[in-house]
């Protein structure tokens, strides 16, 4: 599945929906720092009282990458954030299919629930 970060002994799915889950340590090291130094300069700004618009803290967050020598991601990519959602629960059906022997009947149960509650509401919505 792909995941490296998760909560407990195995990954669920709301794990598996987080890209950041998918970082290595270093990369979400590199994210942290950038993080940090936005949230830094925000500080500042707000302290000095300058008034910071929608598109100041873009133009203050591709400063920040370029200063830091990242890429800036000029398009919102191939992939679309329903397609990569659908992608990451089909692949978390794989994983759980896969260890399946390892849950309970409860949390088999529990599966099927929200599996069933899934497809009704695709179901609902498919309608509208």
């Amino acid at each position: 599945m792909g995941l490296l970060s998760f909560k407990g002994e195995r990954p669920s799915q709301s794990d598996a929906l987080v890209a950041k889950n998918y970082c290595t340590e270093e990369e979400l090291s590199a994210l942290n720092s950038v993080v940090s130094a936005y949230l830094e300069f925000a500080e500042m700004q707000a302290r000095r009282r300058i008034p910071m618009y929608m598109s100041d803290w873009i133009d203050t967050l591709d400063g920040f990458l370029k200063l830091s020598k990242h890429e800036i991601l000029t398009h919102a990519g191939k992939i679309s954030a329903k397609t990569a959602e659908l992608k990451a629960k089909d692949e978390y059906k794989k994983f759980k299919a896969l260890n399946l022997e390892d849950v309970s009947k409860v949390e088999k149960d529990y599966i099927k629930a929200l599996e069933d509650m899934e497809m009704k509401l695709l179901g609902e919505s498919k309608e509208k």
